[in-house]
């Protein structure tokens, strides 16, 4: 863990967090470790200039920091509406504002729905079962 909470950061991810000032830095921190929470396992990567979460090879989400805000992009808002309302700007993208304190309930929520979709759509391993002799 890094001296904010959250993981420690691979060198793009470090770079990127070097370019944020406060008080944005330490609300992207919080996000950061929201997502580690909720989703244990998850790998923090960087692409498409943000901090991307990777759960199983596929993408969990991803956060980003602005001048004015933080934002979690990526989730699906569907079952979580009305929680999600104050803070919805776009189709799977929240934006909290950094003089706002961060729903960090609302955010575990989409963060395990999403992983638990990933872990839903994985192949199902069939255990015990050997390969099948050529007939």
């Amino acid at each position: 863990m890094d001296g904010h909470g959250a993981p420690d950061p691979s060198p793009a991810v470090a770079a990127y967090l070097a370019g944020v000032p406060e008080p944005a830095r330490a609300a992207v921190d919080e996000l950061r470790r929201l997502v580690s929470a909720a989703a244990p396992g998850a790998v923090e990567t960087f692409s498409y200039r943000m901090i991307s979460f990777r759960y199983r090879g596929k993408v969990l989400g991803y956060v980003g920091a602005r001048e004015a805000h933080t934002a979690l992009y990526g989730m699906d808002l569907s079952p979580f509406e009305a929680g999600a309302a104050p803070y919805r700007t776009g189709k799977g993208t929240l934006r909290f504002p950094l003089h706002q304190q961060i729903p960090g309930s609302l955010v575990q929520e989409l963060v395990r729905a999403r992983r638990d979709a990933i872990e839903a759509a994985a192949p199902r391993r069939r255990h015990g079962s050997a390969a099948r002799p050529p007939a």
